[in-house]
């Protein structure tokens, strides 16, 4: 026992933003009212109203083992579920305030201010808070609770099943109805499900995003899917920031694929665009001059949105007994930090542009990357943590004079120089970002193509070399040429866009619930968008009016618009 309390004495004073927990959580939620994370354990059986500002933990005892945990809405009671009872503990009280006996295990349920929704062998059913009966309803409710998450508007339930999404209608109190709407289709539902603010888009653990509405035609639609991260083990917002975090859930099966994201680490995204900014990694935990990998298991935004909490656990080779802790993240006003780069001080690339990383060394610290230069990019820099590689992309110099920048990476500052291009120009050279997809404009006689990382819609001419580019607000898949070659059409995940080539100027754009893998920009004002998968379906846009028709292609690739003809040929 002196060893291992060595060792944790160790741990809380080499990492000072992690604190270590008393007990082993069973289940976690958040209250906003009292900026407390709610958490059950047991031996002995308890909820834990825990400040990790301050490592206050006040500890409410339970008559029995703690299956299932909802904090309500208020933020000031929370709902326990157990075998034959559900306990519901006011937490500003920090006491039991009522026990209600049940039939069944309640391993799962969902808390409003006043029902508590559980389930029982696939059947939902409905506690009133305020009389503690069950409700009775005239339909039976098959559903499972397990990963389901209330709307926060109060009057559904969202729950996910075989590769959908279903919801529940509790808009007069009770569970009266479900609904199992295909709308969700699309093969990346799977595992629990989060929601952002203000309920008007719901998260799947394999990344998928739908929107919410309360009619049902239009409701769970597909938005978009948040990129890098292939399944997740929590999400929480911040609107203060607009930023979206991500834990990871860690695959194995991904695991030699490049920037695969473990348990450890946390990715952040752009609230608006669902872009990655950055990523975070955990600290170890440090016993003895040992380090033993942390595992995440939830994370929350406090009342500011401004701070991050990220509950972990120790490697379960550690064999520590007391394996949890707390990291704090002050993403809004975060320490000073002073990363060792490597290389250290500067970088030379050659004229043509190229993309490259910067190995950056920063365990505990978070950083921010800066440019100086408009030709000089910086890929999901806005904060990354820990210790991890940033990619940067200079463009091509197609002057005759060399030319500097400087990467600033946590206030330590990086030069970067450009040769200048040769004269004369060589007959081919390589382009320096990655493309997409390309088209060309007959009559501007240029080549459009579109990159990722950076994400770039390019005029390009061939025989001069020259490069004109238009910064694009998502990760492109696809562009389409219209025939007199003075518009394109993005495709993007989610979403397709217009880019005026002759102004070289955005234009407007339109929410699609498809992957917009392939686009076809016909001369009769419509845009035709191909998903390339049989589980989705075609969809043709009305440029004018906004209208999008749906029709049921199959395996559609390679796309091409017959010149002069009403025809769309296609590959399957």
């Amino acid at each position: 026992m002196l060893r291992i309390l060595a060792g944790l004495l160790l741990l809380a004073s080499s990492l000072a933003a992690q604190t270590t927990l008393q007990f082993r959580p069973l289940a976690a939620g958040y209250s906003r009212q009292l900026d407390r994370i709610i958490m059950t354990a047991e031996s002995p059986n308890s909820l834990h109203i825990y400040d990790p500002a301050t490592d206050a933990d006040v500890v409410v005892a339970l008559a029995g083992s703690p299956l299932s945990l909802s904090v309500l809405p208020n933020g000031l009671s929370a709902a326990v579920g157990m075998n034959g009872q559900i306990v519901v503990v006011n937490l500003a009280t920090a006491a039991v305030s009522a026990t209600h006996p049940v039939t069944g295990i309640v391993s799962s349920l969902v808390a409003t201010d006043s029902f508590v929704h559980f389930e029982v062998s696939n059947t939902v059913k409905s506690l009133s808070l305020s009389t503690g009966a069950v409700a009775a309803v005239a339909n039976t409710i098959y559903a499972s609770l397990v990963n389901a998450k209330l709307h926060s508007s109060g009057n559904w339930i969202y729950y996910p099943y075989s590769g959908y999404l279903g919801r529940i209608d509790i808009s007069t109190g009770p569970a009266t109805a479900y609904e199992q709407n295909y709308n969700s289709s699309g093969g990346n539902i799977c595992g629990d499900l989060w929601r952002l603010e203000g309920g008007t888009q719901i998260v799947s653990g394999c990344g998928g995003v739908y929107s919410t509405t309360a009619a049902a035609a239009t409701d769970r639609k597909y938005v978009t899917t948040l990129a890098g991260i292939y399944t997740i083990r929590d999400l929480v917002e911040s609107t203060a920031l607009g930023r979206v975090a991500a834990l990871a859930l860690g695959n194995n099966s991904y695991s030699n694929l490049p920037d695969f994201p473990r348990d450890n680490e946390i990715l952040f995204y752009n609230g608006s665009t669902l872009e990655e900014t950055g990523r975070v990694r955990l600290n170890d935990f440090v016993v003895n001059s040992v380090s033993h990998q942390a595992h995440g298991k939830w994370i929350f935004f406090d009342n500011s949105g401004n701070t991050l909490y990220a509950v972990m656990q120790a490697d379960a080779q550690s064999g520590l007994l007391r394996d949890y802790a707390i990291q704090t993240f002050s993403l809004g006003n975060p320490a000073p930090c002073v990363p060792v780069l490597n290389p250290a001080s500067a970088i030379t690339v050659p004229w043509n542009g190229a993309t490259g990383e910067v190995e950056v060394t920063a365990p505990g610290c978070l950083f921010g990357t800066a440019s100086n230069g408009a030709w000089l990019q910086v890929i999901a820099g806005l904060q990354n943590g820990g210790s991890r590689k940033i990619r940067y992309h200079a463009s091509a110099n197609a002057t005759s004079s060399a030319r500097t920048a400087t990467l600033t990476i946590g206030g330590v500052a990086l030069t970067v120089t450009q040769d200048a291009a040769p004269s004369p120009l060589p007959a081919s050279w390589r382009l320096s970002y990655p493309v997409v997809d390309a088209e060309k404009s007959e009559s501007l006689d240029k080549s459009v193509l579109v990159s990722a990382g950076p994400n770039e819609l390019h005029l390009f001419d061939t025989v001069t070399g020259a490069d004109q580019t238009v910064a694009l607000p998502r990760t492109p898949l696809s562009v389409g040429v219209r025939p007199d070659g003075l518009m394109a059409a993005v495709g993007y995940d989610g979403s397709v866009g217009l880019v005026d080539l002759q102004t070289m100027q955005p234009g407007q754009r339109w929410v699609v619930p498809i992957p917009v893998r392939d686009v076809v920009f016909a001369g009769n004002g419509y845009v035709y968008l191909f998903p390339r998968s049989g589980s989705w379906r075609v969809h043709s846009l009305d440029t004018a009016t906004g209208t999008i028709t749906e029709f049921q292609g199959g395996n559609d690739y390679a796309v091409r618009l017959q010149p002069g003809s009403p025809y769309i040929y296609s590959g399957y």
